[in-house]
């Protein structure tokens, strides 16, 4: 009794502060973007500041082997209570260049954050409940991203922008206050020490290039982070510029995404537990991508918000797949590492993405770009499933 209600108090305590961070950051995201807008009346900046956040993913394996090597649960309330000290200080500082190196700091802890809890997850929640744990963190996320912005847009209303970098901090220093009810097993607490964190990369880059699976889906996120990395700058040209309306339907229009992407991620651990994993990701990215194309087709908002609705419904399914066949397939020891490793080999693609994919809509129009991103993300899919067919099954697995 004792130990099922520890493990209960773990989950409660895990998704509270789960989302907590998760709100924070997209909170933060979103005063800082109006911060600098105003700081600087320049888009440019905004564009750099989004930047130094793709950057930081690069360090993602070393952050990684700090996760595989330390006790997890400490781990995430001491990146926590940093986060919520280094958002404060921002409130001290007026100039620009000072701003984008502790934002680049920050953006550190932030990454960091994210691989720990991701890896910590999967700690807590039981190998057969990692379909449920990602749809539960993945609501939570989705929850986030619509809060966030209400709420960040309520309260500059009322406040300097600023103020809000205190409730930033307090947020954080709350998710590290119900963090600290998280207590692991001994067994589950401390999993690796090694002499070198250079090691413990090694061993996960040998990992990766021996796991198809993992390989193959690592490789699924590269190509989508290549052809659509810039989603968000597509998302507000078309709704602003190509459909030619205001702020408000653009909040309508990422609202009904959030929305989606909670409802597929709730709907998707009933569908996995009766269907193939990767016979959904299979038959679901493409749909998705096809969004994109009919996008790019439309010039009706209402349709529009349809369309990115489904996308975002099918999107989450495939992504719970995805994770699920990532948190079983790799080795315990070094989840935090390999998470890490995979993402920083998309980060230099994820930043490029941004830079070129504001140039070539200003070349050649969103519509043209939604159409050509589509078609790209299916073509790199069918190529990817090609090149390890005879090393996966990835209809029958």
């Amino acid at each position: 009794m004792e130990n099922l209600n520890s493990e209960k108090n773990n989950k409660v305590s895990f998704i509270a502060g789960y989302l907590l961070s998760a709100f924070g950051y997209e909170f933060i995201f979103f005063v800082m973007t109006v911060y600098i807008f105003n700081l600087t009346q320049s888009a440019i900046n905004i564009g750099i500041f989004t930047s130094i956040l793709a950057f930081t993913k690069i360090f993602l394996p070393f952050s990684g082997t700090i996760t595989d090597r330390f006790n997890k649960e400490k781990s995430f309330g001491i990146a926590l209570i940093i986060t919520g000290v280094l958002v404060i200080l921002l409130f001290f500082l007026n100039n620009i260049y000072l701003v984008y190196i502790l934002w680049f700091i920050i953006s550190f802890f932030f990454t960091f954050i994210v691989n720990v809890r991701t890896a910590l997850m999967t700690e807590i929640m039981p190998a057969e409940s990692f379909l449920k744990g990602n749809s539960t963190v993945f609501v939570a996320l989705n929850v986030a991203k619509i809060l966030a912005p209400l709420t960040g847009g309520l309260l500059t209303s009322y406040f300097e922008t600023k103020i809000l970098f205190l409730f930033t901090g307090g947020i954080y220093f709350i998710a590290f206050f119900v963090t600290r009810y998280i207590t692991l097993p001994v067994e589950k607490q401390q999993l690796v020490k090694r002499a070198r964190a250079i090691d413990q990369i090694q061993e996960a880059l040998a990992f990766l290039k021996n796991n198809s699976e993992l390989k193959s889906l690592g490789l699924l996120l590269i190509a989508r982070t290549l052809f659509l990395g810039f989603q968000i700058t597509l998302y507000v040209t078309y709704i602003k510029s190509f459909l030619k309306l205001g702020s408000s339907e653009y909040g309508i229009f990422l609202t009904a995404s959030a929305m989606g992407s909670i409802i597929g991620s709730l709907i998707a651990p009933y569908i996995l537990r009766r269907a193939n994993r990767y016979a959904v990701i299979v038959f679901t990215l493409p749909v998705h991508y096809i969004a994109f194309i009919l996008l790019g087709l439309n010039t009706n908002y209402y349709f529009a918000l349809l369309i990115i609705f489904i996308s975002s419904l099918i999107f989450y399914m495939s992504a719970i797949s995805i994770h699920s066949i990532r948190d079983s397939s790799t080795a315990r020891h070094l989840r935090g590492t390999v998470y890490g490793t995979i993402m920083a080999l998309s980060a230099p693609i994820s930043v490029v993405s941004m830079i070129v994919g504001g140039l070539i809509i200003n070349a050649f129009g969103v519509d043209k770009i939604l159409i050509f991103s589509g078609t790209m993300s299916i073509i790199s899919m069918v190529i990817i499933g090609f090149v390890f067919r005879k090393k996966i099954n990835w209809i029958f697995a």
